[in-house]
């Protein structure tokens, strides 16, 4: 993947003895060349692929350059090409690669890495035969994620209640 010059974002160049500041080209250390779909910033600039998520940032101190890039995988789920991915908080929420499911990751200091959440887990039968085609999020009064489905059911909604005991889905038959 390639990043522009620091403060000039369409030029690529660098010169003939690298500076701190010129365009880095960075390699991906993967069995498979990952398609990158999708680019979000958490706590890290996350690149979210066909394969896994992987997290951008510098090797040492808080300056990204040529000299102190990496990219590490923190998660093999996959994310779809289609379907834009949201930053709610601190996650970011995205659709699987086949759009059977919804995902939160976000980072944790326990682990020291990125952690990875079914938010569809209690709501298998809902996405089974019915790709997700479009995420949106409602703010208040309640945190809830929507995804228009295709299929019998139209809608689904997932409230962000902060825990993983506290994910709740809800479908079209359950609204008032």
């Amino acid at each position: 993947f390639w990043m522009s010059r620091t403060g000039d974002l369409y030029d690529f160049s660098s010169h003939p003895s690298l500076r701190e500041d010129d365009a880095i080209e960075a390699t991906i250390a993967a069995t498979e060349l990952p398609r990158i779909n999708h680019i979000v910033m958490l706590k890290d600039m996350m690149l979210l692929s066909d394969g896994g998520e992987w997290k951008v940032a510098p090797t040492t101190g808080n300056t990204l350059s040529y000299k102190t890039i990496s990219a590490i995988k923190e998660s093999m789920i996959g994310c779809s090409r289609r379907i834009k991915p949201m930053t709610v908080g601190s996650e970011c929420i995205f659709s699987t690669h086949y759009e059977d499911r919804l995902v939160a990751i976000s980072y944790s200091a326990m682990s020291e890495g990125y952690d990875s959440q079914d938010l569809s887990v209690l709501s298998q039968n809902i996405f089974h035969g019915n790709p997700i085609l479009q995420m949106g999020y409602k703010k208040n009064p309640d945190s809830i994620i929507l995804c228009v489905l295709t299929g019998e059911t139209v809608c689904d909604g997932f409230r962000l209640d902060g825990g993983e005991d506290n994910v709740v889905g809800i479908g079209d038959d359950d609204r008032s």
